[in-house]
């Protein structure tokens, strides 16, 4: 059966032909009686007459049907399509080339025409922003406009009728989808890992207070758990999981994590210690398991940046929260122990060892990687150390004096006479099966050869700086202490557990030491427990700290430089101390600003302290603190980084002037923090 017969007005078209057929077989037979008037003559007049009353009559009807069927709201063709789209619950528009409406379903006059004829209207009298040739342009994304309150999406097509240019304009309401995408995003499912991370290290002699503190710690978790209406258990001992929904985890954020702070606020009995948490959050789209996988690794660089913060993982960035207390020290050496093993078994595996640390390499950096230059060669593996190699006497690398005094005090010994090579050699050594091993930093910026960790994929990491947010690696292993006063200490601890007692060297062992004695400020600052351990192991391996002492002296020329930075020392907020070297200073002028910066902390009442200088149309700064203010944190948002109480950035295309500007900003940043801090605790 012909299904374009049954819509309505479907046989009117052949009502009217079998009338005028039959009229016209009258009419004929009639003519030909009348008398006087030929056939011939009759037959062309009742033809003509014939053809005039069916065009005419079927275009009238065809109208006729058209605008009725328009005026119910049914198909304007006659075929699906029409129907479909007359019917569909978004708003659609056919529009003609002079922008006015040809013809319009259902939603749309509701929508926007409920009282007046649609016909004829123009789309700015819809929406005066409304212009076709705009909508037209936008291609399939469209424009976004608000009608009467409602947002809507709207697309333009073009398309051909009865050899006319129409277009096809759609209205989807973006709201109802608004609202679906804010339901998502409230019922999301989000895992957070908690974790306490210094209470075995606070409570190692105070056994009898551990249970008490777990439980205040716990009753903390649970009510904050409750408040933000979160799902918290403890699966093992002061650790925590927690899964929460999309709308409890955008109040967190809100909030800046304030369990960090309540956290905080517990006091171990006895001592002026505070007991600190550390969480890793996955806010990414997949599986329960790959958001598991991602907030554990979350917690693992909340840990490695020294705990007592969280860091949330999301599809596009890394956040982080807190990272307000100097890490609390582990008396204990399960872990060097583990990582030494590792370590070992790593560089027996690969066919040749790379070390490197940072540019501008320091003693702390040069002694770290001679440890396990050391440790390689006793392994027996090919090794060789990435620095910046001078080519001759006159080449600019000779300018660095800590480099200077590291190359003649190792070479007193053959077996580092060829280890040492450049960046661009470097690249040359690289094999599927070696191993890059970095020292004393983790930010990929800083590395003195940058390119090399893309070129292998067995790649390690040893450091005592908090994890810098540039770090993507996947490395095999990544050893960070930020606990750790040095590479050096770190590096001394691993060389205990695999070296034989007295395989070690004067030169080797004096440099690991004056990698200490630097980053400790002659053992002043940021010494525990396991640093005078590793110096002792490093003395009773032939270190003199006579010999190390005379790698700290300084002549005439960099006394006054010194001089000369601490002239134009200005305070800040009575907590600050910033020193700046106007003009254009040499590469020696980098340590000279480490030295003044230190020495700025003896004055009274200072927190923290800042030297600048600018180098090669960069501006350096060193940064240290008394241990009150975490400088590292400060530090990265410059894009550098480092240790709690020592750190250092490098500002690129960057004048003094500005450069101190934007200093003083991160540091009001940070007092207006603190104080926000201060208030939640009261």
């Amino acid at each position: 059966m012909n299904t374009d017969k049954k819509t309505k007005f479907g046989y009117l078209p052949y009502i009217y032909i079998a009338v005028c057929t039959v009229l016209f077989i009258f009419g004929f037979t009639a003519l030909v009686h009348i008398n006087g008037i030929s056939g011939w003559y009759i037959t062309v007049i009742s033809t003509a007459v014939y053809v005039a009353l069916t065009l005419i009559g079927g275009a009238f009807i065809k109208r006729f049907c058209n605008s009725k069927l328009s005026e119910d709201g049914e198909d304007v063709s006659g075929d699906v399509f029409r129907t479909f789209i007359s019917k569909y619950h978004e708003a659609v528009a056919v529009i003609n080339d002079e922008s006015r409406i040809d013809w319009a379903n259902r939603a749309f006059v509701s929508r926007f025409c409920p009282a007046t004829d649609v016909a004829g209207k123009k789309l700015s009298e819809i929406a005066e922003p409304l212009k076709l040739a705009d909508i037209y342009s936008a291609g399939r994304d469209g424009i976004y406009v608000l009608i009467d309150g409602s947002n809507y999406n709207v697309h333009c097509f073009k398309t051909l009728a009865d050899g006319q240019t129409k277009f096809v304009v759609t209205f989807d309401s973006s709201d109802e989808l608004n609202a679906m995408r804010a339901d998502y995003e409230d019922q999301r499912t989000v895992i957070a890992y908690i974790i306490l991370d210094n209470l075995d290290a606070s409570v190692v002699s105070l056994h009898d207070v551990t249970r008490m503190v777990s439980a205040r710690a716990q009753e903390i978790m649970y009510e904050w758990a409750a408040e933000y209406g979160a799902f918290i258990r403890e699966y093992e001992s002061d650790k925590y999981i927690a899964v929460l929904d999309g709308k409890s985890y955008s109040a967190l954020v809100k909030d800046g994590f304030k369990i960090l702070d309540k956290i905080r606020s517990i006091k171990i009995p006895e001592s002026d210690i505070t007991v600190t948490a550390s969480g890793g959050v996955s806010d990414i789209a997949g599986t329960m398991e790959e958001k598991a996988q991602a907030a554990s690794s979350a917690l693992e660089t909340a840990l490695q940046r020294g705990g007592d913060q969280v860091v949330v993982k999301t599809d596009e960035k890394v956040l982080y929260f807190g990272g307000n207390t100097k890490s609390a020290v582990n008396a204990s050496r399960v872990r060097a122990r583990m990582y030494a093993l590792m370590l070992e078994k790593m560089i027996k595996d690969a066919e040749n060892v790379i070390v490197m640390a940072h540019r501008a390499i320091d003693y702390d950096g040069f002694g770290a990687c001679v440890g396990i230059a050391k440790i390689a060669m006793h392994l027996g593996a090919r090794v060789n150390i990435v620095v910046n190699l001078p080519k001759s006497a006159d080449d600019s690398a000779m300018n660095d004096k800590n480099l200077r005094v590291c190359l003649e005090e190792i070479r007193k010994l053959p077996e580092y006479n060829n280890i040492f090579v450049n960046k661009t050699e470097a690249q040359d050594l690289v094999s599927p099966s070696t191993l890059v091993i970095v020292t004393d930093v983790n930010n990929p910026s800083l590395l003195e050869a940058p390119a090399l960790p893309d070129c292998t994929e067995n790649l390690v990491f040893i450091d005592h700086h908090r994890k810098a947010p540039e770090n993507k690696y996947e490395a095999k292993l990544m050893y960070i202490s930020p606990a750790a006063s040095s590479a050096s200490e770190m590096v001394a601890e691993i060389l205990e557990e695999l070296l034989p007692q007295g395989i070690m060297q004067k030169p080797e062992a004096n440099l690991m030491l004056a990698g200490i004695t630097l980053d400790t400020k002659q053992f002043s600052r940021s010494c525990s427990v396991r640093t005078y351990g590793a110096a002792q192991y490093l003395r009773r391996q032939g270190a003199d700290q006579g010999d190390v002492a005379k790698f700290f002296e300084i002549n005439q020329e960099e006394f006054s430089a010194e001089l000369k930075f601490r002239r134009d020392t200005k305070l800040y907020k009575g907590m600050f101390a910033i020193a700046v070297k106007k003009g254009e200073s040499v590469f020696d002028d980098k340590i000279t600003a480490a030295k003044v910066a230190d020495s700025l902390l003896d004055i009274t009442g200072i927190n923290a302290s800042f030297a600048l200088c600018k180098i090669n149309g960069a501006v350096n700064i060193s940064a240290r603190s008394t241990g009150k203010i975490n400088v590292s944190k400060m530090m990265e948002k410059f894009g550098g980084g480092g240790h709690f109480d020592s750190a250092g950035a490098q500002l690129n295309d960057e004048n003094l002037e500005n450069a101190v500007t934007r200093l003083k900003a991160v540091l009001d940043e940070y007092l207006a923090e603190n104080k926000e801090t201060e208030n939640k605790n009261v």
